[in-house]
């Protein structure tokens, strides 16, 4: 399973309830630790390793940590600990020896003080881990926390709802700040939009499309979903910002509107030289703590962005997209042909 060492990471919000403070969360983790000789599951810290399912029976030395808030990067005090367990697994592309062996897996965490309880942000989006398939209860890893928190607090919960969730309409606000360089707070810009998920609803059937490539308010195939009304996103969307030495810094996530996020770490860049989990765990903490309360926040506070600002653009870009047709229309070599057979382009 996916870890912040992961090249490929997904990060998913939930919300966690308790009345344990963060230094007593930790020291809750801290005791339970994993064992590699009898395969028992346990919390370690955040390292640069387990990129993927090993064999090996070391449980790791590195405990979970407190990490001391950063203003610079308005981030907050947060807990960062690793899930590690082992499960026995057919090994591959032997052709002699145990078929099987015990693979060593893990899943992270950051764990911060939020408005209601705490953020937690998994570093998976896998339901086998934070949920069941039913979305009636939760998975494996948070099962784990669980046992470990209501040791000392029975009424510890952890919900799937999100802080970090923001309504769909916001993808279209987000492409119009990209096309208007709107400083979307904070003076923070959306540069661009390098990619647009769009979902049509034709009678029954729902066609779910992405449009790779630079999306902007004149890429003919965005205004053709626009146009006829197609679900937005996710969408992956490059914000920009000074970061504390004056330098411009490039932060790159596909968005959903849970709040969850697959980090795109190659795209992203920072004043500060960072690699490996490093460089995953900053993409992740300037997603969750900086720019998707932004996107959240400020599409509903937008005063200049409300039901008639939304539909006058898309009337816009409808006529536009008309009048583009139109224009490549009479540009066929048997438009003339066709009006004279009796062919009208401005018929019904």
């Amino acid at each position: 399973m996916p870890t912040f060492a992961n090249t490929q990471v997904h990060m998913t919000p939930q919300t966690l309830t308790t009345t344990l403070q963060l230094n007593e969360i930790l020291d809750l983790l801290v005791a339970w630790f994993p064992a590699g000789t009898t395969h028992t599951p346990g919390w370690r810290g955040i390292t640069d390793d387990l990129q993927r399912p090993v064999i090996s029976d070391d449980g790791g030395d590195v405990e979970p940590q407190l990490l001391a808030a950063d203003p610079a990067y308005q981030v907050p005090e947060r807990v960062a600990a690793r899930l590690v367990w082992w499960e026995k697994r057919p090994v591959e592309n032997l052709t002699s020896g145990p078929t099987e062996a015990w693979f060593k897996d893990g899943v992270d965490v950051l764990i911060s003080k939020a408005s209601a309880g705490y953020l937690l942000l998994w570093s998976t989006d896998d339901p086998r881990l934070i949920k069941d398939s039913t979305g009636q209860k939760v998975g494996s890893a948070v099962d784990a926390l669980l046992t470990a928190l209501r040791r000392r607090d029975s009424g510890a919960n952890v919900s799937s709802s999100s802080v970090l969730s923001f309504d769909r309409e916001a993808y279209l606000w987000l492409t119009n700040a990209a096309e208007t360089k709107k400083d979307i707070g904070h003076s923070v810009t959306v540069t661009k939009i390098a990619s647009m998920g769009t979902n049509e609803l034709n009678g029954r059937r729902l066609f779910t499309n992405r449009l790779n490539g630079e999306v902007d308010l004149v890429r003919t195939s965005f205004l053709s979903a626009l146009g006829s009304g197609a679900e937005l996103g996710p969408a992956d969307v490059v914000f920009t910002e000074r970061g504390p030495n004056g330098r411009i810094e490039h932060t790159t996530a596909r968005i959903n509107v849970s709040g969850g996020a697959k980090l795109l770490a190659g795209e992203s860049r920072y004043e500060a030289f960072l690699t490996g989990v490093f460089k995953r765990l900053r993409v992740a903490e300037r997603m969750a703590y900086r720019y998707l309360p932004l996107v959240r926040d400020g599409h509903i506070n937008d005063t200049n962005w409300g039901i008639a600002e939304r539909d006058l653009l898309i009337l816009e870009k409808q006529v536009l997209l008309v009048k583009e047709f139109r224009r490549r229309a009479k540009q066929n070599a048997q438009y003339p042909a066709w009006v004279a057979a009796g062919g009208d382009i401005d018929s019904d």
